[in-house]
C-alpha cells in the first residue's frame, strides 16, 4: 500500500518514534532501579537515582542497551511507517533523523523526569532531617 501523505505520515513516524523512545526509557529505568536495589552493595529504594555514582557499570550497560535498543525500534518505524509514502521514499536520510530524533527525545525525557524527581526527593529530605 502506497500512499501520498507526507505531512500525516511524518506525524505518525513522530509520534511513533516517541512512544517507543519513552517505552525504552522505562525499560532502561526499570533495569537500573532493579539493578541497584537487589544486587548487592543495595541502594535503597528512595537513594536509587540520586546515587547514581555508586552504580556507574549498572547504569551505563543498561543506559547502552535501551538506547541500542531504541535506535533498532526507530529504525523498524521509519522503515515500515514512514516508507510507505512516495514523498519520504525520495528522502529516506530526513525521515530516518527525525525517527531517531523523535526516538532520543522520548527516551531521555523519561530518564530526565526520573533523574530529577529523585534528586528533588532526596534535597527533600535532607532538609526535613535539619
Amino acid at each position: 500500500m502506497i500512499v501520498l501523505d507526507p505531512d500525516g505520515t511524518l506525524l505518525k513516524v513522530a509520534v511513533f518514534c516517541l512512544l517507543a523512545g519513552i517505552g525504552w526509557g522505562v525499560l532502561g529505568a526499570t533495569a537500573i532501579f532493579l539493578g541497584a536495589t537487589l544486587i548487592s552493595p543495595r541502594i535503597s529504594p528512595g537513594q536509587v537515582w540520586a546515587e547514581w555514582r555508586r552504580r556507574r557499570v549498572l547504569w551505563g550497560a543498561s543506559l547502552l542497551l535501551t538506547l541500542i535498543g531504541a535506535f533498532l525500534t526507530a529504525e523498524q518505524v521509519y522503515r515500515r511507517v514512514g516508507l510507505i509514502d512516495l514523498y519520504w521514499i525520495t528522502k529516506r536520510s530526513s525521515l530516518e533523523g527525525i525517527a531517531r530524533l523523535g526516538t532520543v527525545c522520548g527516551y531521555l525525557l523519561v530518564l530526565f523526569i526520573l533523574v530529577m524527581a529523585g534528586v528533588v526527593v532526596k534535597s527533600l529530605g535532607v532538609r526535613s532531617r535539619k
